[in-house]
């Protein structure tokens, strides 16, 4: 089934279990959906509803949708600006990505920056 476009029309899941409601432009079907989220500070993003995101079915099974993330970022507003901020004085903190040896000579540079 390969991957799919899709758009948020729904963020309030009746039973509870955090899923997003996406329509398929090729379909007329509305379909309820886990997001996929790296980041909790991102999850507001990619559950905004209007949102492009990017879907996949688990084992190719049209009624197991799953959202793995935004199509592209939305603007940045003064509240994501201060949750990409947030995610940055965590890293400076000491949270580094890379090698080992990169993290110990202080070469890591901070990506929400």
């Amino acid at each position: 089934m390969g991957v799919h476009r899709a758009r948020i029309v729904e963020t309030v899941d009746p039973q509870g279990r955090g899923r997003v409601q996406i329509a398929l432009p090729s379909t007329d079907a509305l379909l309820w959906a886990p997001t996929v989220v790296p980041f909790a500070a991102f999850t507001a993003a990619v559950t905004e509803i209007g949102a492009d995101v990017w879907v996949a079915f688990e084992a190719d099974d049209p009624d197991r949708p799953v959202v793995l993330g935004l199509v592209e970022p939305p603007p940045r507003t003064p509240a994501r600006a201060r949750d990409r901020e947030a995610l940055g004085d965590a890293w400076d903190r000491g949270h580094a990505a890379g090698s080992a040896d990169a993290a110990a000579d202080g070469d890591t540079t901070n990506p929400y920056r």
